[in-house]
């Protein structure tokens, strides 16, 4: 048998990791209770820093019709996760009641999956990834610091009162409790990760 190059090897790492992502990817849909959206951050933040641990680096930067690279789509979802971060880590007395109660993990997704076919291209500007080269070491960090927070601040809440505020008003989806938030995050999150499987398996060592 052919022995693989450096390149051969990382591709096929890189495609094992995007397929468990995308295997358990479903991961979470269900999600609803604060043990729930716990164990479904725990499961993503494993599988997305394994599957940008297995990245080749000659492919991170490389754009294709003008689209964003594979370092740049991971960017977005850091810096999203980010805001959800600072989000749910304002105080709690400062956060207006919310008006309505938590919609389900698939509510939100059809909504925001409806509400973009409406509006494409619609962008948070602060979720827009940095110009210039990404290394897959300073997005490991990024990610793995990032996940480190939320799993600390969601120690703080209380399922009852994740319901009870509002803590953002989303583009697409309105006004969002905590619960929401982190809702969101998930399917945001996998979404990207499924088009970071597309990019890596059309490259060809």
């Amino acid at each position: 048998n052919k022995t693989k190059s450096p390149v051969e090897l990382g591709l096929f790492n890189s495609c094992f990791y995007a397929q468990i992502a995308k295997i358990r990817i479903k991961d979470g849909m269900n999600s609803q209770s604060l043990p729930e959206i716990k164990s479904a951050f725990k499961t993503l933040s494993t599988d997305f820093t394994n599957l940008i641990n297995s990245y080749v680096d000659h492919f991170i930067n490389i754009k294709k019709e003008g689209k964003w690279s594979i370092g740049e789509e991971t960017e977005h979802v850091i810096l999203a996760a980010q805001g959800t971060l600072y989000l749910i880590n304002q105080p709690k007395e400062n956060l207006p009641a919310s008006d309505h109660a938590s919609k389900s993990y698939d509510e939100l997704e059809l909504a925001y999956k409806s509400g973009l076919a409406l509006t494409p291209g619609i962008n948070n500007p602060l979720t827009n990834p940095q110009t210039g080269p990404l290394t897959k070491k300073q997005l490991v960090e990024k990610w793995e610091n990032t996940m480190a927070g939320i799993n600390k601040d969601l120690d703080q809440w209380t399922d009852e009162e994740m319901d009870k505020v509002t803590v953002w008003k989303h583009p697409l989806l309105g006004k969002l409790t905590p619960k929401e938030m982190l809702l969101f995050t998930i399917f945001h999150s996998k979404g990207h990760i499924l088009t970071i499987n597309a990019k890596i398996s059309s490259f060809e060592p």
